[in-house]
């Protein structure tokens, strides 16, 4: 699986956590990603595309926050 492919395949689930995140605490939130990325730190690629991942997650959170 490339990591297009992948991406493509946890749309999803990233979209199901962006609505789970809107209603979090910042701080709370903040958390979660640095629990997230933490837990990779020993895997380059995994982290790589979690920092993509989170990536995504804040801007359409910040998106969704603004309006």
């Amino acid at each position: 699986m490339t990591e297009r492919e992948f991406y493509i395949s946890v749309i999803p689930e990233l979209a199901e956590l962006i609505v789970l995140l809107k209603d979090v605490a910042p701080e709370e939130k903040e958390e979660i990603k640095q629990e997230t990325l933490n837990n990779c730190k020993d895997r380059p690629q995994v982290l790589k595309i979690m920092e993509k991942c989170w990536m995504v997650i804040d801007t359409q959170l910040q998106e969704m926050h603004a309006n």
